[in-house]
């Protein structure tokens, strides 16, 4: 979450208040002004940043600026001589959840030595998670060989912690991988 350096070694990163970029880490403050502006304290293992959300943007976003909710910001970066700190202007806000099932490029699923009802329990575990976008690829490796299978369109899934979780439940599979584009990209 912390800007880098500029060249010159001014800790400062001043840009202007449009300089895009996008921010995820948890809600740990909050502080709202009427009906019309809130502003956000978000951190994650880099540091805090402050987020504000002026009128269009709390208007829209506001239900979901919850004290630990995990967002994902994109917005304007500018430095705040007052306060002597970075500050994102927000511009738009989704979930973990969403932002996971939004920049999901695939699930990679490594396999650790599956048995015959694998099939079965792998179906079993995505039910609730069928329809989305995101593809799902096997990939095994034993000392006779290694191959990697893109399971067809039927097998697409919606991602998230909760899928992410349960794909890493299952008896055989050694790590369930998930493989996001750049938020710049997918748009």
């Amino acid at each position: 979450m912390r800007p880098r350096k500029d060249d010159d070694g001014d800790n400062r990163f001043r840009r202007g208040p449009d300089t895009p970029w996008t921010i995820a880490g948890q809600v740990v403050g909050l502080r709202k002004r009427g009906d019309t502006m809130a502003f956000v304290q978000i951190e994650d293992w880099s540091g805090r940043i402050e987020a504000s959300f002026f009128r269009d943007a709390f208007v829209e976003f506001g239900p979901l600026l919850t004290r630990d909710a995990i967002l994902v910001i994109e917005g304007g970066l500018s430095f705040d001589d007052f306060s002597n700190a970075h500050q994102l202007r927000a511009r738009s806000v989704v979930t973990l959840d969403q932002a996971l099932e939004r920049f999901a490029r695939s699930i990679r699923i490594v396999l650790n030595g599956v048995g015959p009802t694998f099939v079965d329990s792998l179906r079993t575990a995505l039910l609730a998670y069928r329809g989305g976008q995101t593809p799902l690829r096997l990939a095994y490796a034993s000392a006779a060989g290694r191959a990697e299978l893109d399971l067809g369109s039927e097998w697409r899934v919606r991602a998230g912690p909760d899928l992410m979780r349960a794909l890493n439940r299952l008896p055989g599979v050694k790590s369930a991988e998930l493989l996001l584009t750049r938020a710049s990209s997918a748009n």
